[in-house]
């Protein structure tokens, strides 16, 4: 999951160079609302993961 909104190109070679994952993109970690806590894995720039948002995550 990224919180951040890559152009739609990239978006599109991510998920063709990787078919076996299942990505999600959002602009923002407000805007990715519960999948946050259920992702893998979790890409964000520019923005920062609070104490609230880590604990959730364990």
């Amino acid at each position: 999951m990224s919180s951040i909104l890559p152009p739609e190109k990239l978006r599109q070679e991510v998920i063709r160079d990787f078919p076996e994952g299942d990505f999600r993109f959002f602009d923002g970690i407000e805007a990715a609302g519960e999948s946050f806590y259920n992702a893998e894995v979790f890409m964000t720039y520019g923005e920062d993961l609070t104490e609230e948002h880590i604990n959730k995550t364990t």
